[in-house]
């Protein structure tokens, strides 16, 4: 029987998540439904969130000062962002303050989400059934995928990638219980989705060639 009182954890046994930042110096990671970042210089771990919700789908933003992930606090999963202020080294581990706000409320659940190449614009899935784009300058939200081209089940059975000179997004879609088809998607939301496979067999993992001329 447990009582009150605080009890030791080894994090490590419960890492769920790795991601490395932009230059290689750091590692967030996500464990026991917390975000932590390890410098891979020096060995020191700095926790950045401790909440009773659960923290997923983390990751760095292109510049390394910041982290994008989602919490469940209020019921339901919105995308949080956790930055260093710009007047500090791009340093999650190093002494001073880590600024955390809400960066995209929904009423279902916020999934996924990436920076675009150049940080300026997010992108995740909303409700397990559509894809959209979040501007941080202006704070407009552009779907690329409406609702009925896509539904996911458990993270992780979806995936989307940015083009590496930010212009498209390559996504999985269609429902992983039937068929799924890679989808190319125009970033400004212009052009309609173009289905890029047309197999009728499970088609999943796209990514860009690095000049974004093709889709692997």
């Amino acid at each position: 029987t447990l009582v009150a009182g605080t009890y030791p954890a080894n994090a490590n046994d419960h890492v769920s998540e790795i991601e490395q930042s932009p230059d290689g110096s750091e590692d967030a990671t996500e464990a026991r439904g917390e975000v932590f970042v390890t410098s891979l210089v020096n060995g020191r771990t700095r926790r950045i969130t401790s909440t009773p919700a659960f923290e997923h789908h983390v990751s760095f933003g292109p510049d390394g000062r910041t982290l994008l992930y989602c919490s469940e606090r209020g019921g339901d999963s919105d995308i949080y962002e956790a930055s260093v202020p710009a007047d500090r080294p791009a340093s999650f581990t190093q002494a001073g303050t880590v600024v955390e706000k809400k960066l995209i409320g929904t009423e279902g659940d916020a999934l996924l989400p990436s920076y675009s190449p150049d940080g300026k614009r997010v992108t995740y899935f909303d409700n397990r059934s559509s894809i959209k784009i979040y501007d941080r300058t202006t704070g407009k939200t552009t779907t690329l995928l409406p609702p009925g081209q896509i539904y996911s089940y458990i993270d992780g059975d979806i995936s989307m990638t940015w083009s590496p000179d930010g212009r498209w997004i390559v996504a999985t879609t269609g429902s992983p219980l039937e068929d799924t088809d890679i989808t190319l998607l125009d970033t400004t939301g212009k052009s309609e989705p173009v289905n890029l496979s047309r197999s009728g067999f499970p088609d999943k993992a796209p990514i860009f060639t690095p000049d974004s001329q093709a889709v692997i």
